[in-house]
């Protein structure tokens, strides 16, 4: 009987084998997409921001106190008078950085040796200078 180890080990073969016999199957992969595009569309929650911004701020321009505004709205007043105070829906709107992985700083080496033709992931691996492997696990440890 195999132990998990070996039926992993021999699927992965399996897998590279038939990758590999039906890679030209594959499509290629298409232009990078252009940087200068069109920004990505509005979210339903900062759509929800912008219009409750516009109606606090209108309000409150308007004179109405925040107390009222927020039994108008059902807000609490803290964040009745944030939405008063902001000068720019923007202000409001989280900014969420991209997510980095630990194979952030190896994407350029990986994405030329692919290029290359080489597409085994234990030989990409292997080929990955020293240097680069011992800085990525000094700053994964930290």
């Amino acid at each position: 009987m195999a132990d998990r180890w070996h039926l992993l080990h021999n699927l992965a073969t399996a897998v590279e084998k038939t990758v590999r016999r039906h890679r030209a199957c594959l499509k290629q992969p298409g232009p990078e997409p252009d940087s200068t595009a069109a920004p990505p569309e509005e979210t339903r929650a900062q759509q929800q921001i912008r219009a409750r911004w516009n109606e606090i701020r209108t309000l409150y321009e308007n004179g109405m106190r925040i107390s009222a505004i927020s039994d108008r709205t059902g807000l609490d007043r803290k964040t009745v008078r944030r939405y008063a105070h902001a000068a720019t829906a923007e202000e409001l709107i989280p900014v969420r950085p991209g997510r980095r992985s630990t194979l952030s700083p190896h994407k350029p080496y990986l994405a030329e040796r692919w290029a290359e033709g080489c597409d085994s992931a234990q030989t990409l691996r292997d080929s990955m200078p020293a240097a680069t492997t011992a800085a990525a696990r000094a700053s994964a440890a930290s």
